[in-house]
C-alpha cells in the first residue's frame, strides 16, 4: 500500500476516533445531570414493575428484570407490602442490601445465604441505589434500583453493535477521503516516474488536470513543463540527428580525396594520419547516429536470441579487430541461454562494452565475461583489470559525451558515446545497468536484463 496513502488514512481516522472518545468525555457529565433524576427514572419502572408483578405475577417480573439488566445494565429488587422480595434479589444487590431487606423465608438477608456477592466485586457507591415507595393493589411497594455508574451507562446506551458500526462508518470515510487525496498523488508520481525511465510523453493531466482546486493546478503545470521539455529535448535529438547525417556526406568525400591522393603518390605518413581521423570521425558519427535512433525511436522489436551465443560472438569479433595487442576476453555462459531481444540492438551494446573494456584493461590480465540466470533475470558481468574509474563518476559515465579520463579517451580514442549506448540499449529492453570499482582494481559493468522464468 502507498505510504502516503496509508498515512492519510490513519491520521483522519485517529482523529474521528479521537473525536469520538472527546465526545464520549463530554457526554459524561451531560449523563449525570439526566441521571439526577433518578426518582422519576426509578418511579416509572417501579410502577411498570408493580403492575407486572400484580397482573402477570412473578415470572413477569423476571423477564422485566432480565430485559433491564441487558438494555439498560439496571437491576432492581421489588419488596411486597409484607416486607418479602417479590421475586428473589438479584445476586448483585445482595451485599448492598444484606442488612436492609428480608430474604424470602422472612430473615435479614446475610452474607452467608444462598446468594452471596460476587468475589472481588467492588463496592457500588451507596447513592447508585434508589428506593421509591410505589402504590399498588395490595399497598405500598418498595422499588429498590441499582443504577449504572455514568460511564457503563454510555457504553450501555451506544451498544458494542452501534460502536462497531459507528467506527466502520468512520474507517470508510476514512478510506475515501485518503484515496480523494492519494490517488492524484499518486497520478502526478506515475508521471515523473515515467519521465524519468524516458517517457517524455508522460502527463499527469488525464487523471489530476481535470480537478480544480491545487492538486489539479499543480497537475497542469506539471504537464506544461513536460509538454516545454518534451519540445526542447525533441529539437536537441533532432539536432544531432541532422548533423550526423549531414557530416557523413562531408565524410564520404573525404574518404574518396583521399584514395584519389594515396593513388598519385601523396605523402604516405600525412595521408595515413588523415585516414585514421577520417576513421574515428566516421566512428563517432555512426555512435552519434544510434544514440539519436535510440533516444527518438518508439518502439523497438524484440524476437527470440540466443544470449549466450550472441556474447560469444561478439566477444570473438572484439577480439580480432584488437588483433594480438588486444586484451583477452574470457567468456563464462550456459550452453544456451534464451531471451526476448533486439539482436542489432543488443550486439551494438556488447560490441560498445567489450571495446571500452579492451581499452583500460591491463597487461596480460583478460577481460572477464560473464552470464548466468538469476530467477527471471539475466545477469551479465563484465569486468576489467584496469584503474576503475573516479568513484564521483560511477554514476555518470553512462551519460553521454562523459569521460573518465580526459588524456586516456583521447590517446584510446573515446568520445564518451559507448557506455552511453549501453545505458539507452538496457533502458529499451526494461533492464539496469550498474559500475562498480572492484576491491582488487579494475572496473565491473552489471547489467540485469529481466527474463521468463523456467
Amino acid at each position: 500500500m502507498n505510504r502516503l496513502f496509508l498515512r492519510f488514512f490513519v491520521w483522519f481516522l485517529a482523529a474521528n476516533l479521537a473525536t469520538v472518545a472527546a465526545t464520549f468525555v463530554i457526554a459524561q457529565p451531560v449523563l449525570r445531570a439526566l441521571q439526577q433524576d433518578r426518582s422519576a427514572l426509578a418511579q416509572n419502572l417501579g410502577q411498570r414493575a408493580v403492575e407486572l408483578f400484580e397482573q402477570k405475577g412473578p415470572r413477569a417480573l423476571r423477564e422485566l428484570l432480565q430485559t433491564s439488566r441487558r438494555d439498560q445494565l439496571l437491576s432492581f429488587a421489588l419488596i411486597r407490602p409484607g416486607g418479602r422480595p417479590a421475586i428473589p434479589i438479584p445476586r448483585e444487590m445482595h451485599h448492598r442490601l444484606r442488612d436492609r431487606v428480608p430474604d424470602d423465608r422472612g430473615g435479614p438477608i446475610r452474607q452467608g445465604s444462598a446468594h452471596p456477592p460476587p468475589s472481588g466485586r467492588p463496592a457500588e457507591p451507596r447513592d447508585s441505589l434508589v428506593t421509591v415507595e410505589v402504590p399498588g393493589q395490595a399497598g405500598n411497594y418498595r422499588f429498590i434500583a441499582l443504577l449504572p455508574p455514568p460511564h457503563t451507562a454510555l457504553l450501555s446506551a451506544f451498544g458494542p453493535l452501534r460502536i462497531g458500526v459507528s467506527v466502520l462508518v468512520l474507517a470508510i470515510l476514512a478510506l475515501a477521503f485518503s484515496q480523494a487525496l492519494a490517488r492524484p498523488l499518486q497520478g502526478l508520481s506515475a508521471a515523473a516516474r515515467r519521465m524519468a525511465a524516458g517517457d517524455l510523453s508522460a502527463r499527469a493531466g488525464p487523471v489530476v488536470g481535470l480537478r480544480h482546486d491545487e492538486l489539479g493546478e499543480l497537475a497542469r503545470e506539471f504537464d506544461s513543463m513536460a509538454a516545454q521539455l518534451e519540445k526542447l529535448v525533441g529539437s536537441q535529438q533532432r539536432l544531432l540527428r541532422d548533423m550526423s547525417h549531414e557530416l557523413r556526406s562531408p565524410l564520404a568525400r573525404l574518404e574518396v580525396a583521399l584514395e584519389l591522393a594515396r593513388g598519385r603518390g601523396g605523402p604516405k605518413a600525412e595521408l595515413d594520419r588523415i585516414g585514421l581521423e577520417a576513421a574515428r570521425l566516421a566512428d563517432l558519427v555512426e555512435q552519434l547516429l544510434t544514440y539519436a535512433r535510440l533516444e527518438s525511436a518508439p518502439e523497438i522489436l524484440f524476437e527470440t536470441i540466443d544470449l549466450a551465443r550472441l556474447i560469444r560472438d561478439v566477444a570473438e569479433d572484439a577480439q580480432f579487430v584488437s588483433g594480438a595487442s588486444g586484451a583477452r576476453i574470457s567468456v563464462s555462459a550456459p550452453d544456451s541461454l534464451l531471451l526476448d531481444a533486439n539482436p542489432t540492438l543488443l550486439r551494438s551494446a556488447l560490441d560498445n562494452l567489450l571495446r571500452n573494456a579492451q581499452k583500460y584493461a591491463a597487461d596480460s590480465q583478460a577481460v572477464e565475461v560473464s552470464l548466468e540466470r538469476e530467477a527471471a533475470q539475466l545477469c551479465l558481468r563484465v569486468r576489467d583489470h584496469g584503474p576503475g574509474v573516479d568513484p564521483d563518476l560511477l554514476s555518470k559515465i553512462f551519460d553521454p559525451f562523459v569521460r573518465t579520463s580526459a588524456a586516456r579517451d583521447r590517446s584510446s580514442g573515446g568520445y564518451g558515446i559507448g557506455l552511453a549506448i549501453v545505458a539507452q540499449v538496457v533502458r529499451r529492453h526494461r533492464g539496469s545497468v550498474q559500475a562498480r570499482n572492484m576491491a582488487d582494481g579494475g572496473l565491473c559493468v552489471e547489467i540485469v536484463l529481466p527474463c521468463k522464468a523456467g
